[in-house]
This record gives structure tokens, C-alpha cells and sequence, in this order.
């Protein structure tokens, strides 16, 4: 039991899920707990996980429902509330999954499983969900864990931060102050509007690369047209770039920044049809596909934005372009894949790194 607490805690708090302390319920995580609870917000629902140790809880049912009662109280009265109770312990019966049924529309959907461990067996609820965040996964995995270390919360915690690299997002605000900088400086020096201003600081231009002006594909990413295209991509710079910074570390941020911005500009060249082209969304675009990729495979949120926000912002940036005039597609759907791109490596190695720092543990 010690063995499928600890991992399964561990993995809850690896995809997201907070934990909370009732009765000092963290200090010492071994056979004698009696149940530990989580949290994590989806959207507009509340995501509750309450885990109890059924071989040392003599009412299972009644305690799961005591605690959904008391964590649920401490939100606003019509907010939407989820509750998965597991009793998880040795030759469980399905007493807790059969004593009610699911009611899917209610504002405190509960949701019942068991785990025998024992005889290496889930339970589920009938009607009820039988997936659930990848849960259900955690759980089969944690049945046939042969040890995983008892650690504090604090040590859980570490977890999360274990993805973290820096906390200085120090190059983020550079290219902010960059980006300002040139917009002010052109906008002292004939006006951002004007094509001849543009291209004299570097806008993308098939005709100038044809012509050997290749900087052009990496200074077009610093260039904006007016003070609406220089205030949205810097608002967005601030809320990706800031996680990704702090998730990648420096210098696989800009690499990702850059990299992203040059497939942008690669990809505009070959389908804009000669448009003359600026702005930093390409290299932008890359940062919220990396980050969608990156939560994607570690099942992490960056800072409060799970894998389904930065999906929901990529389609509206996406869709934008497709629906207004003037807007470079090409550059945008350039940048989106070379951030895909570059995210799936830095995700897959930071993935294979906690992995194995967890197993030195």
C-alpha cells in the first residue's frame, strides 16, 4: 500500500493536481494513511481527486463523501465540481463502486473507483467515466509499482519544479524592449505605415533576399507595421514567452524563438507571393505551439496554462488568419511547425531526464 500511495501521488501531482493537507495527511506517507486528496482546475470545473487506503478506513464511501462535502464548500455555490473517490486496498470488494449511481449533470459529479490490489483489478462505477486526465493509467501502473519512495509534500512538489529551469525570464523582456526600441526608432524616422521604412529596417522581401539580402529573414521578426501589431505580439511574447523561458531555460528559449521565426519567415518567402511581410507572430506562434506540444507530452501545466489552452489559442491565432486580409498565414503556419518541432525534442528530453532522476530516487 506504502509503494501504490507514493506513486500514485507522485504521478497525480506530475500531470497537475495540487495537494491538499488535511490532519497533516502529507507528513508521512506509509502504510497507516487513511487518504490523501488532490486538486486541479480545468477550466470552468473543478477537478477533485480523493485517494483513500479502504485496508485502513473502515467506511471508505462515508469518508470519500465527507471530504468531497468539505472541499467542495470552499468554493462558490454553483461552481461545477468533480470528484473521483478511489479506495484503493487488499481483496476490496465493489461495495464502493456499486452504492450509487453517476449523475453526470450534477453540480458535484461523483465518480467511484476501486482498486484491488491484491487481485490486480479496477473497479469502476457503472455509467461513470473510466478515464479520467489519464488517471486510470497512473492507477494500472501504480498495482505493479515494486517501490516507490515515501517523500513530504514539499518533496512532491519538486516534482513540477523539477521541469522548472530558471525563474529570470530575462530574455523575454529583452525582446520586448527590442521589439519597442525599433518600433519608436522608425516610427522617429518616416513612420512604421510607410513600405520605404519597412524594408530600409529589415522587413521580409522575396525581391531584397533574392537579392542576397538574407538578414532580412531574421530582422523582419523585430519590424511592426503599427502600434496594434506591436502591442498584441508583445502581450502575447509576455504570456508565452514567459513560461517557455521558464521552462526551457535561456538558451533553449531563444533557440526556439529563433528557430521558429526563421521557418516563419522561410515559408512566407516560399508561398506570399512576394508580400512584403513583418512582425514578431511567426516566431510567436512557435513559442505557444511548443508549449502545446511540451504539455502535451508532460502532462504538466506551464504556470496555470494546460495543453488545452495553448490548443484553443493556436486555433484562434490560426483561424485569424485565415478569416482577415493582410495577416501572413503562411509565416504563421511556418512558425507554428518549426515550434512543434523544436518543443517535441526539448519535451521529450526533459521527459526522459525527470524519469531518470526519479528513478535514482
Amino acid at each position: 500500500m506504502k509503494n501504490f500511495l507514493n506513486f500514485t501521488a507522485k504521478n497525480l501531482i506530475r500531470i497537475g493536481y495540487e495537494p491538499i493537507i488535511i490532519n497533516n495527511n502529507w507528513s508521512n506517507i506509509d502504510e497507516n494513511t487513511t487518504e490523501l486528496c488532490f486538486i486541479k482546475r480545468k477550466g470552468a470545473v473543478i477537478n477533485i481527486v480523493i485517494l483513500i487506503n479502504a485496508d485502513k478506513e473502515a467506511n471508505p464511501l462515508s469518508r470519500y463523501d465527507h471530504l468531497t462535502e468539505c472541499i467542495s464548500s470552499q468554493f462558490e455555490k454553483n461552481t461545477k465540481i468533480l470528484s473521483l473517490g478511489i479506495a484503493a486496498g487488499d481483496g476490496l470488494t465493489p461495495s464502493f463502486t456499486e452504492s450509487e449511481a453517476f449523475i453526470p449533470d450534477a453540480d458535484i459529479m461523483k465518480i467511484h473507483w476501486a482498486v484491488d490490489i491484491k487481485n490486480n483489478n479496477i473497479i469502476y462505477q457503472k455509467d461513470a467515466p473510466t478515464k479520467l486526465d489519464g488517471i486510470e493509467s497512473i492507477l494500472k501502473s501504480a498495482k505493479n509499482s515494486a517501490s516507490a519512495s515515501a517523500v513530504s509534500v514539499t518533496e512532491y512538489s519538486d516534482v513540477k519544479k523539477s521541469f522548472i529551469r530558471t525563474h529570470k525570464t530575462i530574455l523575454t523582456y529583452a525582446l520586448i524592449a527590442a521589439n519597442i526600441l525599433i518600433f519608436l526608432i522608425m516610427a522617429l524616422d518616416g513612420g512604421n505605415g510607410s513600405i520605404h521604412t519597412l524594408l530600409k529596417y529589415g522587413a521580409l522581401s522575396s525581391a531584397h533576399v533574392a537579392d542576397g539580402q538574407w538578414y532580412r529573414i531574421f530582422s523582419c521578426m523585430f519590424i511592426h507595421i503599427n502600434t496594434v501589431h506591436l502591442l498584441s505580439n508583445m502581450l502575447s511574447l509576455y504570456i508565452f514567452g514567459t513560461r517557455c523561458e521558464k521552462y526551457y531555460g535561456h538558451v533553449r528559449f531563444i533557440a526556439a524563438y529563433i528557430v521558429s521565426g526563421l521557418c516563419s519567415s522561410v515559408l512566407s518567402l516560399l508561398f506570399s507571393g512576394g508580400a512584403v511581410s513583418a512582425g514578431a507572430s511567426g516566431a510567436i506562434m512557435g513559442l505557444m505551439s511548443s508549449a502545446l506540444i511540451y504539455t502535451l507530452v508532460n502532462k504538466i501545466p506551464m504556470d496555470g496554462l494546460d495543453v488545452y489552452t495553448f490548443m484553443f489559442f493556436s486555433v484562434i491565432n490560426l483561424g485569424f488568419g485565415f478569416v482577415y486580409e493582410g495577416v501572413d498565414n503562411f509565416g504563421h503556419i511556418g512558425g507554428f511547425i518549426g515550434g512543434l518541432i523544436v518543443g517535441l525534442i526539448i519535451a521529450l528530453y526533459d521527459k526522459k531526464k525527470v524519469e531518470n532522476n526519479e528513478k535514482s530516487v
